[in-house]
């Protein structure tokens, strides 16, 4: 797959949770290991230009309330402690103190959270005004059916519709409304809740792009290897291969090229275009397999008449380094050939 493959990384809420001592963590706000470590893989592999992190509003919205009500989960938790505690006769009265009352955690979250997010180079998938009304009909329609569509959830015999599935649908329908979607060749949904499988089909049938629901970092990590993993293990082959010198190279073998030959017969090149400096890179050894050399593969459009019809042929261009320190070039074939 082409290393110029452009993904969107989204992440749910719970994907995204910071914790500490083995809870959610209140003291600073960020968006947990699984984040932290899809961007070192980003940073460490050059891959900034070709995947963006994104988060829905809502997530953090939510995580905002989460980590809030946390912390007064464990002032009340902390006071009922220090209230059996006190009796004990090691506990020295006072000695147990309670954090100030009057502190505004919440206050306290939402500044952490708009520093973190500043510093973040992931984009928020915002929920427009401009998009309530069309959010809200796709919501509506998804209940109004013999059998509710996700991610709406339903428990119990009585079939009610769950909270947590009506948050589900906001995130999801931002993601539906994303204007900067079609800037993006795939998209990578990353949730460990069951509730949004079966979604892809309408995301596809809207945005007509390729969509998957990953469950874990892991799973994650697997799928970015499997689009980028070529790049990432040449990328300073690949940065060779963008650089002015190689474009100037092809174009001096192509440019006075005249024929390119297809099925035994050599067709007039009108024109031609270099598509792709590197689609991939393989290696090659000598005869004697003592020296290993890079090999760079080109996409070239030539346009050409074939009988009556204007005709675009796809050549690979095919060009072998002398190694991976000097990149000297030691020759270019093309399939079909060109003359």
């Amino acid at each position: 797959m082409s290393f110029n493959l452009k993904t969107l990384v989204v992440f749910d809420t719970n994907t995204v949770r910071s914790l500490e001592a083995g809870d959610l963590a209140y003291r600073f706000f960020s968006f947990g290991k699984s984040f932290e470590e899809l961007q070192k893989l980003i940073a460490e592999n050059n891959l900034a230009p070709y995947v963006t992190v994104a988060v829905s509003e809502l997530v953090i919205e939510e995580l905002k309330l989460q980590k809030s009500k946390k912390y007064g989960e464990d002032i009340d938790r902390l006071k009922s402690i220090a209230t059996r505690l006190a009796g004990m006769p090691h506990v020295a009265d006072g000695s147990i103190q309670i954090p100030a009352i009057d502190f505004d955690c919440k206050t306290y979250v939402e500044e952490e959270a708009k520093k973190f997010i500043e510093e973040q180079s992931a984009k928020i998938i915002p929920i427009k005004d401009d998009y309530t009304n069309s959010m809200l009909r796709s919501m509506i329609d998804k209940v109004m059916q013999d059998k509710i569509k996700a991610p709406f959830k339903v428990t119990g015999k009585d079939n009610k519709i769950k909270d947590a599935g009506f948050k589900d649908n906001v995130i999801w329908e931002s993601l539906m409304h994303y204007e900067e979607v079609p800037n993006f060749d795939k998209i990578l949904f990353v949730t460990d809740d069951t509730g949004y499988d079966g979604c892809e089909k309408e995301f596809i049938d809207k945005w007509n792009k390729h969509i998957k629901i990953i469950k874990n970092h892991t799973a994650l990590e697997a799928e970015l290897r499997t689009d980028y993993g070529n790049y990432m293990q040449y990328h300073k082959i690949y940065e060779f291969a963008g650089k002015e010198y190689f474009d100037d190279y092809l174009k001096d073998l192509l440019s006075p090229a005249s024929f390119v030959q297809v099925d035994g017969e050599d067709l007039k090149i009108e024109n031609y275009q270099i598509k792709e400096h590197c689609l991939k890179v393989e290696t090659g050894t000598d005869e004697e397999g003592d020296f290993v050399s890079p090999i760079i593969h080109s996409a070239v459009s030539v346009f050409t008449t074939k009988g009556d019809a204007k005709t675009e042929i796809n050549v690979l261009a095919i060009t072998q380094l002398s190694d991976f320190e000097t990149m000297e070039i030691e020759k270019t074939d093309f399939e079909p050939s060109i003359s």
